[in-house]
């Protein structure tokens, strides 16, 4: 498969305080994305698109806190089918220490 990153954006919003930790705070996003799996009779063809946030130290430069939201959409064909199909799936993460500090 593949997976191509397009016009990765990093937007500086400015800095806050997370967990008690002077943070550097940033914006993301790529859209349209090349995405294509092809294995064992799975085809997937489609295009991804996320953006998110991310809060590093500005002391030690570990992420505080990150979140990620990810638009997948095309096609999907599975072994045994004549026709693909739309495919459509929302993911949403967040990344946050494991213990507070």
């Amino acid at each position: 498969g593949s997976f191509q990153n397009r016009d990765v954006r990093l937007t500086w919003v400015g800095r806050s305080r997370r967990n008690g930790v002077d943070c550097a705070v940033i914006d993301y996003s790529a859209f349209f994305n090349p995405l294509r799996i092809d294995a064992g009779g799975l085809r997937i063809a489609g295009l991804s698109h996320y953006w998110g946030q991310i809060w590093v130290s500005t002391s030690t430069r570990m992420v505080e806190y990150a979140t990620i939201r990810e638009v997948v959409y095309g096609e999907l064909k599975l072994p045994g089918q004549e026709a693909a199909q739309p495919m459509h799936v929302f993911r949403e993460s967040v990344l946050e220490p494991a213990a507070p500090r």
